[in-house]
């Protein structure tokens, strides 16, 4: 009752009517998290975000409650905060978000190596008990896992974005952009080696995807330095799709030295950010049959290293 006093408080106004109350209701249940602790023959299951006969929603935060009837979050805006297993560390992070109807969205949460937090995007009203109603969560299990969730609108207006801590202690970072009608982007690069003698195939795997709404046929490039090793075509790849890509880079007659590999897909029609279109990983090193020591010669110390 005494948060629910500090709910209405900190609402810029209050009516006192039905509405008003259901939604005090969901803002305290939505920002409580699961304790995953108690009595031996009671003990409460991980819901991850739903209510038990246990525990309900959870143990209540007080301050994620206020900061959600109070703040409010950007898409586009890059926000850093920690949570915690201590007794006293912040339990739930919660803002306000404005979307557009037929919009998409994607919100990425970078979670600490060793703790686990999920995010959730809950419906501007609760439902009509004042429960709150979870549109899209993203609740892998395995720690140090980033956490995704893409969501279309179909109104305009006002929703909650709420990350909440199950195990572990760290910083996040929470990043969220609109998609675009075409954005295709190279998502990894991945020589079979780093070190190669001349004369050797070392096979380059591309990861390519298409994080657009339509449908995309592109080229992809890779590249030693600014020298093209091959060129492949991706033809109609489907919307949040990937394919994997080989290319066989033949050292025959390449010069002894360390190479930057690099690949680049080609701009898709109406594509607006391209600053994913290329991706690089660091360096392969050629050397000499025989240059163990990778000097770029062949000599005397060499054989002293493999006696």
């Amino acid at each position: 009752s005494g948060l629910a006093a500090l709910i209405v408080e900190a609402f810029s106004s209050w009516s006192w009517t039905k509405d008003e109350a259901l939604k005090v209701k969901m803002i305290i249940s939505m920002t409580a998290f699961e304790v995953q602790s108690g009595e031996e023959s009671n003990m409460p299951p991980l819901n991850r975000g739903d209510k038990d006969n246990v525990e309900g929603y959870g143990r209540i935060c007080a301050d994620a409650a206020i900061e959600a009837a109070t703040m409010t979050y950007s898409v586009g805006e890059l926000v850093n905060d920690m949570l915690g297993s201590g007794p006293s560390d912040k339990k739930v992070w919660a803002r306000q978000v404005s979307l557009w109807a037929n919009e998409e969205y994607r919100f990425r949460l970078s979670v600490p190596s060793g703790a686990d937090y999920d995010i959730y995007l809950y419906n501007g009203t609760p439902d009509g008990y004042g429960q709150p109603v979870i549109l899209a969560k993203s609740i892998n299990s395995m720690v140090g896992a980033q956490e995704i969730i893409p969501y279309i609108p179909t109104s305009s207006g006002k929703y909650y974005i709420v990350v909440k801590w199950v195990s572990g202690s760290g910083s996040f970072i929470l990043e969220s952009t609109t998609v675009e009608e075409h954005d295709v982007n190279v998502a990894s690069v991945t020589p079979s080696t780093v070190v190669a003698y001349r004369g050797h195939i070392v096979n380059i795997t591309v990861v390519v995807r298409n994080d657009g709404r339509g449908v995309e046929t592109f080229n992809v490039t890779v590249y030693s330095d600014y020298v093209a090793i091959g060129n492949q075509t991706v033809n109609n790849l489907a919307p949040t799709a990937s394919e994997s890509l080989t290319f066989s880079w033949n050292t025959t007659g390449v010069t002894p030295s360390n190479y930057t590999i690099r690949a680049e897909a080609s701009v898709v029609p109406g594509e607006t950010d391209t600053t994913d279109n290329f991706y690089v990983d660091g360096e392969v090193k050629v050397k000499l049959l025989g240059d163990v020591n990778g000097d770029g010669t062949v000599d005397v110390y060499d054989a002293l290293l493999v006696r």
